[in-house]
């Protein structure tokens, strides 16, 4: 069963400081996920959504959302939907700025790897 990590910058994403995300331009973010939790994750399996504002010094950094899931799809089919949902919303994710979909081995410690997610909370 493949692990997935998926980061999201939103100001990267909508060209937006943080400070002038709006509530719809966050709403068109769950919209994403939702997308992603009713397609393409088993309802069996878990997954979870973090946010932070923090990097790992404690810093400022960009608003982003980690969301750690299993999905039984290959990692370029999961990403061709993550990308075609984005195009129907009206923009599009591209470059390691605005996202991040990676694949994991089975994690030695499966809490710790969830756990990940809610690092700042």
């Amino acid at each position: 069963m493949p692990y997935f990590g998926l980061r999201l910058t939103l100001g990267e994403i909508f060209n937006l400081p943080d400070e002038e995300l709006t509530k719809q331009k966050k709403h068109e973010i769950t919209y994403l996920l939702n997308h992603i939790i009713r397609e393409k994750i088993d309802k069996d399996y878990d997954y979870i959504l973090g946010i932070e504002q923090l990097n790992k010094f404690g810093e400022k950094t960009k608003l982003h959302y980690h969301f750690n899931f299993f999905s039984e799809d290959k990692m370029e089919t999961l990403r061709k939907s993550i990308i075609r949902k984005t195009e129907s919303l009206g923009w599009k994710l591209k470059g390691n700025k605005m996202y991040c979909l990676q694949t994991f081995p089975e994690p030695d410690d499966y809490h710790r790897w969830f756990r990940y997610c809610l690092k700042e909370k």
